[in-house]
């Protein structure tokens, strides 16, 4: 039972890293232009009523509203350029590190976990190789490949490959990289934008149902409703700090950085954690096509089998 809870443990951690929401809000534009009509409207009749120190105050205030404005449409160009961008990727490097102290029951366990590999954009199949390092166990690796058809994996010291079918539960997921920037924009009043020579660098801090919602909202495309608010009920006490940067040049996503702590109930025990983790991705337009073996996919079993079995 344990090493089925570690593999849907290393599933969570690609998916968390590697889906997105793949809509963008068509009604933001819009929604801005009704604004500035509307306050241009009455800004014209309260200039006929107000003094000339009461005048003065109000246009500053219109130009700190004006400046924010001016920002918050930065952040949507930049994002929506970055989503176009990703689009027309055809692969990608993607290696992360996530290291995590976390406490349950008493016990503290410290983990550090890599992922390397590779995301085809031509055939949207991911191939990973996943390594978990921990004070209490010795460490294990997962290869992994995801596609719209469906998630393949290889558990330690195991030959036979687990699967995961698309009408097992990723029928309705995202599997791009390239929608990140458009669960990002859904958050765009939440996000700071500063610049290094190099990037944009957009950064979220907070906590709450927020925070939480831009955290784990991405999961939600392979859900049902009641699922999702299931999932999320889990976790308490969402906190943290959830940086982004997007290249000026080329406008591609070529990092993910986070710091978070929260504690999350399991099965009635609540484990509290902290984590800090990092992605980078980089040769873009440089891997060749990514495919799952044949092999693979015709005596590959059931993930679902293996769980009940272990129950």
């Amino acid at each position: 039972m344990k090493k089925m809870i570690f593999y849907m443990g290393v599933i969570g951690l690609i998916l968390l890293s590697a889906c997105g929401n793949n809509t963008i809000n068509e009604n933001t534009s819009e929604s801005s232009e009704i604004t500035t009509e509307q306050q241009g409207t009455e800004d014209k009749e309260e200039s006929e009523s107000v003094d000339p120190s009461e005048q003065e105050e109000e246009e500053s205030e219109k130009n700190n509203t004006q400046e924010e404005m001016e920002t918050d449409q930065g952040v949507e160009q930049i994002l929506r350029k970055s989503a176009e961008a990703m689009e027309t990727l055809s692969g990608m490097k993607v290696n992360g590190t996530i290291n995590q102290t976390s406490d349950m029951g008493g016990t503290t366990e410290e983990t550090t976990t890599t992922l390397n590999g590779e995301y085809s954009v031509t055939t949207s199949t991911h191939h990973y190789l996943t390594t978990v390092e921990s004070n209490l166990d010795p460490t294990e690796s997962i290869e992994m490949y995801i596609s719209t058809e469906g998630m393949y994996l290889q558990p330690p010291e195991e030959e036979s490959w687990l699967m995961m079918s698309a009408n097992q539960g990723l029928s309705n997921m995202n599997l791009t990289l390239s929608s990140q920037p458009d669960h990002f924009l859904e958050f765009k009043d939440l996000l700071d934008l500063s610049e290094t020579a190099d990037h944009y660098v957009f950064t979220i801090t907070g906590s709450g149902d927020s925070f939480k919602q831009f955290l784990y909202g991405n999961t939600k495309s392979f859900m049902t409703e009641e699922e999702y608010q299931n999932f999320l009920a889990q976790f308490k006490n969402v906190s943290g700090k959830y940086q982004f940067n997007i290249a000026k040049d080329t406008y591609y996503l070529t990092s993910l950085n986070s710091e978070i702590e929260e504690s999350v109930i399991l099965g009635g025990i609540q484990m509290d954690s902290t984590s800090s983790t990092s992605y980078e991705y980089s040769s873009f337009n440089e891997i060749e096509p990514v495919s799952i073996p044949d092999e693979i996919k015709n005596n590959a079993v059931s993930i679902q089998d293996q769980i009940q079995s272990a129950q």
